[in-house]
């Protein structure tokens, strides 16, 4: 009796493992895209993080900053008045505003990005 218990545990055992290793690809895959995902709506927070920013600095005098701080999971890209979220064959722009001056730049991990207002410009920089 304990031989054949044995038995069966092992061939449940067995169909887990392969169910797992079959399934592992779906996973990452399901994973990845959540990531891009989650990605998207910080760059997009991000957009509307710099709007808002932009016009409270307005009110402020030289030398004042403000800072954001976004956890990244893929590559954000800023270039040409956009900001790229890219991920394998995923791209995703959004618009920065025209009042904001940077420099062409990636990131990747934790970054914090300072605006800060110099000369009546407003200036952004990462990190």
């Amino acid at each position: 009796m304990k031989g054949q218990i044995s038995i069966e545990f092992l061939l449940v055992f067995c169909a887990v493992l392969s169910f797992l290793a079959i399934f592992a690809s779906a996973f990452s895959e399901i994973e990845n895209s959540s990531r891009f995902a989650l990605d998207v709506q910080s760059a997009k927070r991000f957009s509307a993080d710099l709007s808002n920013a932009s016009e409270k600095l307005s009110f402020f005098g030289d030398k004042t900053s403000i800072e954001f701080r976004y956890k990244i999971f893929n590559e954000w890209e800023l270039s040409e008045q956009s900001l790229f979220v890219r991920a394998d064959s995923k791209t995703f722009e959004i618009p920065i505003p025209e009042n904001i001056i940077f420099e062409e730049s990636s990131f990747f991990g934790k970054v914090v990005f300072t605006l800060e207002k110099i000369d009546g410009k407003l200036f952004l920089s990462g990190n």
